[in-house]
């Protein structure tokens, strides 16, 4: 068996627990990429294959087993893990959405129970009715039906892991750099044959979290292919680039602005509801006091509902939305400045670096730890 050799690498702590996580990788440190370093990881060295990276961890608990998931993003191959404790990452975002929800919940009603409120009281379906079948019938009056698809499949991917994370930036920077150099050595018609089938190219189909995006795909091939055809200067494709993204903007704010048009209008209708329940309470003015006193709690309710429901449910959303469409938008800035950059004249990983630069400092690579990437990842 080859010796041992252990060194510790440093790098942002991104993904991993304090403790340090053992990792067996190549002698060769060229050879293998690793993404999500953790300042404590401990690596040992083995002559083993350089394509190869071994990941050993426990997965006995469920903190152990989404450490596994982790790690198996970070390297080839994984022992110790199940495939479908992959899943407990979606699951932990999703409960912690619903810990969210759960939080607003117990404080609200807690508070109302620990005042010696009646609960029967809040339970008044009118009020729903009205407040509710008010803001559905107004957003269905001013937003399109793609529109509201489109918000209810963004709330659902708000509410689910985010892709852009620093795997997915360290497999698109490789995808660049291998792009980069082969246009490199071959000419920039060598990869006209890549941007016009990404599906049978070789150089895209290695690189699988980028090709989970068909939207990045079809952004990085369309510039390519402009930058093939000549005739078109860096400013100008830089300005094509940007006008692209800009358009994205514009069409991934349509479904937020709505969401957040609803969550605005909810505490008017709320009043509205409260209104309406004060006319019915005025009606019973000649009736027992304790009628008259339940009539208005009921009135009241309707304002609760409606300032809950804005400020409790809907507007989170809308800016968990908004967040993820942040995410987006900055992962596109980055694809953007590394083919820019790449048609300015700059040498591949100089290219690359341009791109490195613009990633969100929270899922950001080290220069070494792209730099091990590309010249080795798969």
């Amino acid at each position: 068996m080859p010796s041992l050799g252990e060194e510790r690498l440093t790098g942002p702590n991104v993904g991993f627990a304090d403790e340090a996580l053992p990792v067996l990788v190549p002698s060769d440190a060229g050879s293998v990429g690793l993404d999500g370093l953790h300042p404590g990881l401990k690596v040992k060295r083995l002559a083993v294959d350089d394509r190869t990276v071994e990941v050993q961890q426990n997965c006995a608990d469920r903190l152990s087993q989404i450490r596994c998931y982790q790690a198996r993003r970070a390297a080839s191959v994984v022992k110790g893990c199940k495939p479908a404790d992959i899943a407990l990452v979606a699951e932990t975002t999703a409960l912690l959405a619903l810990i969210g929800l759960s939080i607003v919940v117990a404080a609200v009603f807690g508070g109302y129970l620990l005042g010696h409120g009646e609960p029967a009281l809040l339970y008044q379906p009118p009020e729903f009715l009205i407040i509710w079948g008010a803001a559905l019938g107004s957003i269905v009056i001013s937003t399109p039906p793609s529109v509201l698809k489109r918000a209810a499949a963004g709330a659902k991917r708000a509410l689910s892991p985010s892709p852009f994370s620093r795997a997915l930036y360290l497999d698109t920077l490789k995808l660049y750099f291998d792009l980069f150099q082969r246009s490199r050595k071959l000419g920039m018609m060598a990869l006209e044959k890549d941007v016009e089938r990404p599906l049978e190219s070789e150089v895209f189909a290695n690189r699988r979290l980028f090709m989970r995006d068909r939207s990045a795909v079809r952004f990085v091939c369309d510039t390519l292919r402009v930058a093939i055809s000549g005739g078109v200067g860096a400013f100008d494709l830089d300005q094509l680039a940007e006008s692209d993204i800009e358009a994205r903007r514009s069409f991934n704010r349509r479904p937020i602005d709505s969401l957040f048009a609803v969550a605005d209008a909810l505490p008017g209708l709320g009043i509205v509801a409260a209104v309406l329940g004060i006319v019915i309470a005025m009606s019973a003015l000649g009736g027992p006091p304790e009628e008259l006193g339940r009539k208005v709690a009921a009135a009241l309710v309707g304002t609760f509902l409606g300032v809950l429901s804005s400020y409790g449910f809907v507007s989170p959303v809308a800016s968990a939305m908004e967040a993820r469409e942040e995410e987006e938008l900055s992962y596109y800035e980055a694809l953007r400045a590394g083919l820019v950059a790449f048609v300015k004249g700059n040498p591949p990983i100089m290219a690359v670096e341009f791109a490195r630069r613009v990633i969100p400092q929270d899922v950001r690579p080290t220069f070494g730890e792209m730099e091990l990437y590309i010249k080795g990842g798969r």
